[in-house]
């Protein structure tokens, strides 16, 4: 009996041919082809690496296409096909990323600064009420304008204080040189004016004769 090498089926002795795969008796199975080893492009690598520096994108798409195209010109030699395709892909998608975190940081961020910005007219208004005391304290009655309680904002203010018909007006920004928030409050020591943005709405804060801190309109939200 002859055994096909190549599906191991046993054959009459004499045989030339394996009655079941057809092979020749005697021939050895042939073994899997190899394909070439393919060279990664360089061109691909580089581009990818350019696609991912911020502020480089632009390069790794254009090394992208070309070694795209040179890899597809010798597509025995070359390979880094997919590299190739991800350095064409990763800027775009770092620019939608980056656009939606712009689009939530940039809004907290402006939020958060004129949060800020607001803190001035809280300190100063605290501080107006603590020297009023003490003026009045001192003389037996309470101070007229912001010389009898020697208050000087910073340099830079937003903020412009109204006391008494006295007015330190704001050193940045725009605001009316009169203001009368206070309606029909009786309590109100002093006031503080600002305006945080370019809309015509102004932010309000008061100081009430018993030391309260009150905002009266919000240039945030409004």
């Amino acid at each position: 009996m002859a055994t096909c090498l190549v599906c191991n089926a046993a054959n009459p002795d004499g045989a030339r041919f394996c009655a079941a795969c057809g092979a020749t008796l005697g021939a050895a199975a042939p073994s899997p082809s190899v394909p070439p080893k393919l060279k990664t492009s360089g061109l691909a690598i580089a581009a990818l690496v350019f696609a991912i520096i911020p502020g480089c994108q632009l390069v790794g798409l254009i090394l992208g296409v070309i070694a795209l195209v040179q890899i597809g010109n010798r597509p025995n030699e070359l390979g880094g096909k997919g590299i190739a395709i991800a350095a064409l892909v990763v800027p775009w998608v770092m620019i939608f990323f980056t656009g939606i975190f712009a689009a939530i940081a940039i809004p907290n961020f402006i939020r958060y600064e004129s949060r800020a910005k607001q803190s001035e007219a809280k300190t100063n208004l605290r501080m107006i009420y603590i020297a009023e005391q003490s003026y009045e304290a001192e003389h037996n009655k309470p101070a007229e304008n912001f010389a009898d309680l020697d208050f000087r904002p910073e340099a830079k203010h937003r903020y412009a204080y109204f006391m008494h018909g006295d007015v330190i007006p704001a050193s940045v920004g725009f605001v009316p040189p009169t203001f009368h928030p206070q309606g029909e409050r009786s309590d109100v020591l002093a006031t503080a004016v600002a305006n945080l943005d370019t809309d015509p709405t102004l932010d309000v804060w008061i100081v009430t004769t018993g030391g309260e801190v009150i905002q009266l309109k919000d240039d945030i939200t409004e």
